[in-house]
């Protein structure tokens, strides 16, 4: 049985790299107006695809008396993906002209690597756009002083297409960033930004923020002091895997899909064999799934006695939401009685305060310190009234079972009436 087994494997992988391959030399198309051209091997699928196999050249050079334009792209494909190392290099000069009388330089390269499609160790990416202006002094044409309006350094390391060990970011006009990350690709170390002199730093730890610091002023990270008390954090702490790359403001996605993803520069709209990128049709748009840049949010495992207070609390809660229905079902027949509309106005004091409560509960089971327990505490559901000195979670806990405690009360003499 593993004879026959490892024989079909052979011939397998004996037919898919006995297909016929041959070669392409020939016009290319790649949305603008000057002419491409490409050369590569293929061959037929199945369903008769051409399927691109082995070394791809790609290029595009015109020029002028006024302008010229150099465009060049070269790698390889394994059955189809992108495979090994892939260079791009595209320089143009005066070929684009602003309706404001500006000429454009372009100097734009990349260096990447692909594995099975996908991005794969380091990528480095650089970007240098100027403007100018040709005036006429005494009769003579004369080029003005370049003005840059770009200059882009980052260099980039991927696994298996995600984001891994270090990203820099050089944008000599705006800002310099640096990110350490592990080899799975979670914040380790630092995540620097340097903008108009000021420096802000996170720190992280496999994951969890650790503190950050602006302005030279240093903030600890109250999750993270709580994670490093607990003896058994795996036991009493869970956590969610999160990616600063979901957040649609995230800086990092920005450069990354503006810069590294240009189909302008790289023509990823015509060229494919990548599985990073989510086509719409064979020459449509694109979308880049980035992944990487993974932290941790932190949120405390419930022991017993926790788990055992909120069970109370949450019944307590559903018996007045369930009086409340009732009272709405009696409202109904008779919505001008006035002992009804009483009692209505009744509990509506007690279910306010149970929601005050349910929202401190809620609080209170998504963070690990008692000092972000009380601050959002505070924020999201108001003050802890009676709160007193609180020293653990647990003395914050023990004050809502006291305040459920005391509308449970209100609600059974409610309901004896």
């Amino acid at each position: 049985m593993k004879f026959i087994l490892v024989l079909m494997l052979l011939c397998i992988q004996y037919l898919s790299f006995s297909q016929k391959t041959e070669r392409y030399n020939g016009d290319f198309y790649n949305g603008i107006k000057i002419k491409g051209s490409a050369s590569y091997s293929y061959y037929d699928n199945a369903d008769q695809k051409k399927v691109k196999h082995g070394s791809f050249r790609y290029s595009a050079r015109e020029k002028t008396d006024t302008w010229r334009y150099s465009h060049g792209i070269s790698g390889n494909y394994n059955h189809g993906l992108k495979d090994g190392k892939w260079v791009y290099a595209l320089t143009s000069k005066d070929y684009e002209k602003d309706q404001k009388g500006y000429f454009y330089y372009y100097e734009v390269q990349l260096t990447s690597n692909y594995k099975d499609g996908l991005p794969e160790g380091r990528w480095k990416y650089t970007s240098k756009i100027s403007k100018y202006k040709i005036t006429t002094e005494q009769g003579r044409l004369k080029n003005g002083v370049p003005e840059i309006i770009e200059d882009i350094d980052i260099t980039l390391h991927w696994k298996k297409g995600i984001l891994v060990d270090s990203i820099i970011i050089i944008d000599s006009l705006n800002q310099i960033i640096k990110i350490s990350m592990n080899s799975e690709g979670f914040l380790h170390g630092s995540y620097a930004v340097e903008k108009n002199g000021n420096l802000s730093e996170i720190e992280y730890e496999q994951g969890i923020l650790m503190h950050n610091t602006d302005h030279g002023i240093t903030t600890k990270n109250p999750e993270y002091l709580s994670y490093k008390t607990l003896k058994n954090p795996t036991e009493s702490v869970s956590k969610q895997k999160n990616s600063l790359l979901d957040d649609t403001k995230n800086v990092i996605s920005k450069y990354i899909e503006k810069q590294i993803f240009n189909n302008n520069y790289f023509l990823y709209r015509y060229i494919d064999g990548d599985n990073l990128l989510q086509r719409k049709g064979e020459f449509g748009d694109y979308q880049v799934k980035l992944d990487g840049l993974f932290y941790f949010q932190l949120s405390p495992i419930l022991n017993p006695t926790e788990a055992s207070i909120i069970n109370t609390i949450t019944g307590q809660y559903e018996r007045a939401k369930e009086a409340e229905r009732d009272l709405t079902l009696k409202l109904k027949s008779k919505p001008k009685d006035e002992a009804l509309l009483k009692s209505k106005s009744e509990l509506n004091h007690i279910i306010s305060a149970f929601n005050k409560i349910n929202c401190h509960i809620q609080t209170y089971q998504q963070y690990l310190s008692l000092d972000f327990v009380l601050k959002n505490g505070k924020s999201k559901c108001s003050a802890l009234t009676n709160a007193g000195a609180l020293k653990t979670r647990l003395d914050y806990l023990n004050v809502l079972k006291t305040q459920a405690d005391e509308q449970a009360k209100r609600l059974n003499t409610f309901l004896k009436k």
